[in-house]
């Protein structure tokens, strides 16, 4: 055998650069999918309703409505968003609030019946979404957690190191 031919068998072959296999990542499209309780106990894993979010509000905490007619995505003490959104479950269609706090989050969004939106944070306020204005109702110190009593007339708030914790 000679000599050349069998120094270029055990020699390495240069390294070859594979093809890319990244592919540009597709614009982040995120959606909200509603399930029935009932039905996802009757082994139905199929949401009854998909609506698509408004851009960047996927980081952002979601209240829906009992009538499931709107969902009102909030940035929360968990996210880095903003903006409050009002998303209509019945056309898609988003609406986007600056609040009474625009740099701030929020522990609990809910609309009444009445349209006007309850928010609590660092504050109560509640407002008008049409108007996008809010008036404070009162300051109660850093909130975390909110849960409405049945009735809807009371709300227990929760704060680590709140006054009275």
């Amino acid at each position: 055998m000679n000599r050349n031919a069998l120094v270029k068998m055990w020699m390495p072959a240069p390294p070859v650069t594979p093809p890319s296999l990244e592919q540009p990542a597709p614009p982040s499209v995120s959606n909200l999918h509603l399930f029935k309780a009932d039905a996802l106990l009757a082994d139905e894993t199929a949401p009854y309703l998909t609506v698509r979010l408004p851009p960047g509000t996927d980081t952002h905490a979601i209240h829906v409505q009992a009538d499931h007619n709107v969902a009102i995505l909030y940035p929360s003490p968990w996210t880095q968003s903003t903006g409050i959104y009002l998303l209509d479950l019945t056309t898609g269609t988003s609406t986007k609030l600056t609040g009474p706090d625009p740099t701030g989050w929020y522990a609990y969004a809910h609309q009444l019946p009445d349209g006007r939106l309850l928010l609590v944070g660092d504050h109560i306020w509640l407002g008008d979404p049409a108007q996008d204005k809010f008036e404070t109702i009162a300051e109660v110190a850093l909130t975390w957690l909110v849960e409405p009593s049945p009735s809807g007339r009371h709300l227990a708030l929760w704060g680590p190191n709140a006054p009275g914790n």
